[in-house]
């Protein structure tokens, strides 16, 4: 089963956690990694961030995203991915920007869900952070290194 990083949006927002998502999904970066092998729908960086929208949940902070996703992960909640139950990534969230539907910030969690370190990024540049960030393979400090002293990371795609 296919581990996915979960996008929050927070109530009150001004765009849909939908719009957000589609705009993340349009990222060259997701090209880049398919080379032209199959349809960007198919390739595994397209479905990698899905958008986790309970309707008995609201979050009014990322307090309440971050105790719910502990939940998640831990299984006392459920969020489904393609009508099935979906496994969670612990390390890497996404919660959509409250004002601008093109920023997405980017958080690095310990083991304990704690978060280690946060990123704001444009939402096309998101899933390839999401992607190093979730295995590990890059740390959000590697990203602000690389962006200088930019408030927002955009890898310009």
């Amino acid at each position: 089963m296919a581990e996915h990083v979960a996008l929050y949006t927070l109530s009150g927002s001004s765009s849909s956690g939908q719009t957000v998502l589609d705009s993340i999904r349009s990222s060259d970066f997701i090209d880049e990694i398919n080379s032209g092998e199959g349809p960007r729908e198919e390739c595994g960086l397209y479905k990698l961030i899905q958008l986790v929208q309970p309707s008995s949940a609201k979050f009014a902070s990322e307090k309440d995203v971050l105790e719910y996703h502990s939940k998640l992960i831990k299984g006392g909640e459920k969020a489904q991915v393609d009508g099935q139950d979906a496994k969670w990534n612990a390390l890497c969230v996404l919660i959509a920007d409250k004002d601008q539907t093109d920023l997405v910030h980017v958080l690095e969690l310990s083991k304990e869900g704690k978060v280690e370190q946060r990123l704001k990024a444009k939402a096309r540049s998101s899933v390839e952070v999401a992607s190093n960030v979730s295995i590990a393979n890059m740390s959000i400090q590697e990203y602000k290194d690389m962006c200088g002293n930019a408030d927002v990371y955009d890898a310009g795609q």
